[in-house]
């Protein structure tokens, strides 16, 4: 029961910073990046936003940790506008415990994640060369008297790299 509580807890604050920081970056993007044209004002409602927003958090929330990984959620642009940033928020004491298995889940959770972000763009956006995950040890991020995070492993450029 606790280790749910930390997990939605960790899930929740998650999605918050990442629309927190979505919303800067949005507001403070450089122009000249391939993303340039999404930065515009969409066509939506903010009653049709917060709807989509709430839909967001009720299916991460429901999405139970699966072998120690939690749902891949956008945390927005890197600081040069190339590339998107997903982070996964990873609880290292539920993660396999040998290497080729654990590593298997990361480069699936990493590879399914960026290719969902590239398909929901358009044909030119690459799930390897512009999207970047970083797998973040929910434990010792959140630990921190503020939020700190703490990559474990990166997925750039179709290679995963565990720090």
């Amino acid at each position: 029961m606790k280790r749910n509580l930390v997990t939605c807890t960790s899930v929740l604050i998650s999605l918050a910073m990442s629309t927190a920081s979505l919303a800067w970056q949005v507001q403070h993007a450089r122009s000249g990046s391939k993303f340039e044209k999404y930065m515009g004002p969409a066509n939506l409602t903010a009653l049709q936003y917060g709807f989509l927003l709430a839909d967001v958090h009720m299916l991460s929330n429901a999405t139970p940790v699966n072998k120690g990984m939690g749902v891949p959620n956008v945390y927005g642009l890197s600081k040069d506008n190339n590339h998107i940033i997903v982070r996964v928020l990873v609880l290292p004491d539920d993660l396999p415990s040998d290497f080729e298995t654990r590593r298997r889940a990361f480069w699936m959770t990493a590879a399914s994640a960026s290719a969902a972000l590239a398909a929901s763009f358009e044909p030119n956006l690459s799930p390897d060369d512009d999207v970047v995950v970083e797998f973040i040890d929910a434990v010792k991020s959140f630990v921190r008297k503020e939020f700190e995070p703490v990559v474990v492993a990166t997925y750039k450029n179709g290679k995963l790299t565990f720090h």
